[in-house]
């Protein structure tokens, strides 16, 4: 991620890229969906690093666990906020519940959040799942800060 290509076209499009790359091994179907005339806001690199390995380890908890036929990868600006989500119609889970000693769902969150974003988990048994991230430019200058440790 080079810090001169830092327009979200530019984001949206390397992340597009990467999921169809991703998920070009795989049985596992990559639809994109990008809203048109994105507008031209920027993002601080820790921003965009972040969110890339949030979206990154939906795409592998989806390639690993989901049993999926497809994902979509949708991508928008609305209410002046990015949002990245990815889909899938697999298997699903109950986010209340999580994998027992994973960490991939805690992670996708302090990720986000440390830039003053917001993820939001939703799964169902049987019906997939969906992570939302959303993130407004101007959160996404500030300095990140360090999430909490948390006691074992």
């Amino acid at each position: 991620m080079n810090p001169r290509n830092d327009p979200l076209l530019n984001f949206s499009s390397y992340l597009c890229h990467f999921a169809q790359e991703f998920f070009r091994p795989t049985t596992t179907r990559c639809r994109l969906e990008v809203m048109p005339g994105m507008p031209p806001v920027t993002f601080s690199v820790n921003a965009r690093h972040n969110l890339f390995l949030s979206a990154k380890e939906a795409m592998n908890n989806i390639a690993r666990h989901a049993q999926a036929t497809e994902v979509w990868l949708r991508i928008r600006f609305e209410d002046g906020a990015l949002v990245v989500a990815v889909e899938d119609n697999g298997r699903g889970f109950d986010p209340a519940v999580g994998r027992p000693g994973g960490n991939g769902l805690p992670n996708m969150r302090a990720r986000v959040e440390q830039l003053g974003g917001r993820v939001d988990i939703s799964g169902t048994p049987n019906q997939g799942s969906k992570i939302r991230s959303t993130l407004a430019p101007a959160a996404a200058r500030r300095p990140a800060v360090a999430p909490a440790s948390r006691p074992d």
